[in-house]
């Protein structure tokens, strides 16, 4: 299956609730109230900013006669995640807790001061932020998720009504091992170092000409990152590849050793294993993740209905007539 694009929860919470807790100068109109909460409109104003600057780097934009449809989704997204962490208990939130120290502690140092910088937030902020968004998919996983049933009638239809999206385009499948000419944080060697490597890649070509296993040297001299999962390994379709690697794999024979392969990441040797036919991925590979897009639509769905329903609740207040549902 090719790709099936859905925000997920957590997504629609990072793209729409990055709201400054910092005090503003002037007076802020209040626009909803609930019970242990309020959002105003300076938190409205800078939620729908910051959602339009992100679909802005997705190549999308939103267009100004729908401003106010989109503000008030916005809006619904705020009471909902308000109402999310209200929910929410003590065990929700420390998880939520870890969860982010292990997310930025997997992230590059700069990472997170450069996240923050975009959002317009300080770094104790964007990291409240992503506490807050994680404690309310806490809330969602317990309370929402088991209320989605996705059965195996309903991925088959998908399937058959969408068949477009599971057309695999002709693929290379191919193993390489790189000599790289390049630290990891993209500083280049000095000329020396790559004529070593050179040297080096030359060495490793001749005993894979000569048959020396193609794999086992891959996974003992690739400085390939991703060596150590799949081996040098890679399945791809046309332009997924720099054009120097892709035009030496597209135009090799099954089984054929590459050459020296010179890229910007440094120095090739490609062994093509097969070239794989176009073709419809059959149902059974293709329903699992059929399934998965599926639960995510159905729990969009949940959190629409049961938004719909908080917005009855005597206890949350439009105090801004415009925004009244």
């Amino acid at each position: 299956m090719n790709r099936l694009l859905s925000l997920t929860f957590a997504s629609v919470l990072a793209s729409t609730f990055m709201a400054s807790a910092a005090d503003d100068l002037f007076e802020d109109k209040v626009l909803v109230t609930g019970p242990k909460f309020e959002i105003t409109e300076n938190q409205l104003s800078r939620a729908y900013l910051q959602r339009k600057a992100q679909m802005a780097a997705m190549g999308r934009s939103i267009p100004e006669q729908l401003r106010n449809d989109v503000e008030k989704e916005t809006l619904d997204l705020l009471i909902l995640k308000y109402t999310l962490l209200n929910m929410a208990t003590e065990a929700d939130r420390i998880a939520a807790a870890e969860l982010v120290n292990q997310q930025i502690g997997n992230a590059p140092p700069a990472m997170l001061g450069q996240q923050a910088t975009l959002l317009g937030l300080t770094e104790a902020e964007f990291r409240q932020e992503l506490v807050d968004q994680n404690t309310a998919s806490q809330v969602v996983n317990r309370e929402f998720k088991p209320k989605v049933v996705v059965t195996e009638e309903m991925s088959k239809k998908f399937y058959d009504e969408n068949q477009a999206q599971f057309e695999a385009p002709e693929r290379v499948k191919a193993t390489h091992i790189l000599l790289a000419t390049k630290l990891p944080d993209g500083t280049e060697l000095s000329e020396d170092d790559k004529k070593a490597k050179r040297a080096e890649a030359d060495a490793l070509l001749v005993r894979a000409k000569a048959g020396e296993d193609f794999l086992a040297l891959a996974k003992e001299y690739s400085e390939d990152p991703g060596v150590a999962q799949n081996g040098g390994e890679y399945t791809f379709g046309k332009g997924q590849m720099v054009p120097e690697f892709e035009a030496a794999a597209w135009t090799m024979e099954d089984g054929q050793i590459s050459g020296i392969v010179v890229t910007a990441f440094g120095y090739h040797i490609i062994k093509k294993n097969e070239t794989l036919p176009a073709q419809i991925q059959e149902f059974s590979e293709a329903d699992p993740s059929i399934r998965e897009y599926l639960n995510r639509q159905e729990l969009q769905k949940v959190l629409h209905d049961y938004t719909g329903e908080l917005k009855k609740d005597p206890s949350i207040v439009f105090v801004d007539e415009k925004y009244k549902p």
